[in-house]
């Protein structure tokens, strides 16, 4: 009877795992890893009014944070760079 009840629990344990893991995962990790991606991609070919919000606080947000900031100061350069070459023309 134990051995039993061990095994359907163990069953039921791995089900959960296989189905609920995934669906998780995707979720939590995937999901702000493409749309951060999305915003790279974005920047890549020069769209630097992009903004990516992944609302973690943990090393995606991290990331979110350290792409934004990134963003921010090629525009601020970009900005800078245009008004020297007005200024000089």
């Amino acid at each position: 009877m134990i051995v039993g009840t061990f095994i359907a629990a163990a069953l039921i344990s791995s089900i959960f795992i296989l189905v609920f893991f995934p669906v998780l995962f995707r979720g939590i990790i995937v999901e702000p890893l493409n749309t951060l991606l999305e915003g790279v991609r974005a920047a890549n070919q020069g769209d630097l009014e992009i903004a990516v919000n992944v609302k973690f606080t943990d090393e995606l947000g991290f990331l979110d944070q350290s792409f934004t900031s990134l963003i921010l100061s090629l525009r601020e350069k970009a900005a800078r760079l245009e008004l020297y070459n007005v200024q000089k023309n």
